[in-house]
């Protein structure tokens, strides 16, 4: 008898990496999918909405909200990391 195995091939039930796949899928699995699915276009629906609706003045105030969370994001490195271990190597040789 065969099976497929974790990674699609198929694979004896003698195989000491015998796994067998399943494939059932119950209908409340197939439920919570579809209304997955279906939320997440209308979510998508409200949001192209809502901001096609705001004035200038309100999407200047959240690109500045949105740009405001920028100095979280640690500035770069003048110097790479590269060039910093090398420079530390030579001081060490000399």
């Amino acid at each position: 008898m065969h099976y497929r195995g974790s990674a699609g091939s198929v694979q004896d039930e003698g195989s000491h990496r015998y796994r067998m796949q399943v494939d059932a899928v119950t209908d409340v699995e197939r439920q919570v999918v579809r209304q997955w699915q279906e939320s997440g276009g209308a979510l998508a629906r409200v949001r192209d909405h809502e901001l096609r609706g705001l004035s200038d003045g309100e999407a200047l105030a959240a690109a500045d909200a949105l740009l405001e969370l920028l100095p979280l994001v640690p500035p770069r490195e003048a110097v790479s990391g590269l060039v910093e271990q090398q420079r530390l190597f030579h001081a060490r040789a000399v």
